[in-house]
Order: structure tokens, then C-alpha cells, then sequence
């Protein structure tokens, strides 16, 4: 469903990085961060951000 779709400024702004940063990754391919292009256009599915940001979780066990 296209309607829940988010362009890149919103996903930027939900990781809490720039939309130059967002290119970066697309472009070298360092983070596994699904997206879909439409033509020029560049869109996430809430549900990747949510993965990618599980996939980025690091517990803090130990001692400290």
C-alpha cells in the first residue's frame, strides 16, 4: 500500500540523521536500510525503519 509510504526526509528525521547522511548509506550501500525507488523518487516502509532500527540495537550488559 503506497499511502504509508515516507519519503526520505521523514525517514532522516526518524533515525535522527541528515537526508545527506541517508543518501551516503543508499549510495555506498553500508546499512542494510530497505528502500524502494519510484522513478527519481525515494520512499521507506515504516515496518524497514523499524527493522533497520532493531537490526541496530545493542544491549548493554556488563558491568559498568
Amino acid at each position: 500500500m503506497a499511502s504509508n509510504l515516507i519519503n526520505e526526509q521523514e525517514c532522516a528525521i526518524q533515525l535522527g540523521i541528515s537526508v545527506t547522511t541517508l543518501r551516503a548509506w543508499r549510495s555506498t550501500k553500508r546499512y542494510n536500510l530497505e528502500y524502494l525507488k519510484i522513478g527519481r523518487c525515494v520512499k521507506y516502509r515504516p515496518e524497514a525503519i523499524e527493522r533497520f532500527m532493531a537490526s541496530r540495537t545493542v544491549s548493554g550488559g556488563g558491568d559498568e
